[in-house]
């Protein structure tokens, strides 16, 4: 009987042990980012018009976006709207508008001419500069650093360079500014579709995909452009305000903390279910003027000091938090 006991006692220490490690295993799972967990996502602000881009001040109360190429301010508490930057033609068009270390800037087109204005006092006045002009309209040439881009991106590097990926189709890869915005330089790069810059200046890439037997890669940069290297992870859309990498699909973001991807999915309540997915490809079909035709998908986030994250969807923006 005590021969019996004995092994009982050694079968359900061994039963113990395999069940701890299925759950450690489990566990370790969990960690790498293998479960979900429900975000709630609310409703910021709603416009009447199209919203093309915004941008959120570091307090979170005040809104800054571009709408039928004109650039808005609104402020959360007043429940006050105010345009800030005014079309002058019908051929005047802001594309993107950006807070960098207190400075608004917006990135427009101008009688095919490139500009950025610039401003220090929350819109009131702006200092505008040419960054290139079309030389070929038709073929899409131009003379200048850039004159229009497609991403809206622009990163402020750790020594204060601030720099565009410029992906004009005739473009050469991305454009730096070193003197605040006011003078900008091209340089080549094989990749310019550029979602994030990290702390250490690492930038993050979506290779162009030309067919499926060459699908997009992740690159990424530790010289500024000058090479790249293929990436085995997420397709990097922002950083937050730790530092910690953004990947979104569909109805999901994904944040990397310490090395390790947690997961975030949209909770049944909210507003909003699928918006899409950061990309850049090129299926290889071509439009009736014969040009390749170029599909890309960049969702608009933003955050502000609290690490709220804002996010811009079928002319609406939308808060949540990835804790």
């Amino acid at each position: 009987m005590k021969i019996l006991n004995l092994n009982f006692l050694i079968l359900s220490i061994c039963f113990i042990f395999i069940v701890g490690c299925k759950k450690s295993e489990k566990d370790d799972n969990n960690n790498q980012g293998e479960t979900y967990k429900d975000i709630n996502v609310e409703t910021y602000y709603s416009f009447s018009n199209n919203m093309t881009s915004f941008e959120v001040s570091p307090d979170g109360n005040k809104l800054y976006f571009v709408s039928n190429k004109n650039v808005f301010r609104y402020n959360k508490s007043s429940n006050q709207l105010d345009t800030i930057l005014k079309a002058k033609t019908y051929d005047y068009t802001c594309n993107y508008v950006h807070i960098e270390s207190g400075k608004l800037y917006v990135i427009y087109l101008f009688d095919w001419k490139g500009y950025i204005a610039i401003s220090e006092n929350d819109g009131t006045t702006w200092e505008i500069h040419e960054t290139g002009r079309y030389t070929n309209v038709a073929a899409g040439l131009y003379e200048g650093a850039f004159v229009n881009n497609y991403l809206n991106r622009l990163f402020e590097l750790s020594d204060g360079t601030l720099m565009i990926p410029d992906i004009a189709y005739s473009g050469s890869g991305i454009v730096h500014s070193q003197d605040g915005g006011k003078t900008w330089t091209a340089k080549a790069s094989k990749q310019n579709y550029i979602g994030a810059v990290d702390a250490n200046d690492r930038y993050y890439a979506i290779s162009k995909s030309e067919s499926s037997t060459f699908p997009t890669k992740h690159m990424i940069s530790d010289d500024k452009g000058d090479t790249w290297t293929e990436q085995k992870d997420k397709s990097i859309l922002a950083t937050d305000i730790n530092g910690n990498l953004i990947s979104h699909n569909l109805d999901k973001f994904y944040k990397k903390e310490n090395g390790v991807w947690k997961n975030y999915q949209f909770s049944a309540s909210s507003p909003i279910k699928n918006t899409g997915t950061f990309s850049y490809s090129d299926g290889g079909t071509f439009n009736s003027n014969g040009v390749r035709v170029i599909n890309r998908r960049d969702l608009d986030v933003e955050f502000d000091s609290q690490n709220n994250l804002y996010f811009l969807y079928e002319n609406k923006i939308y808060k949540t938090k990835l804790d």
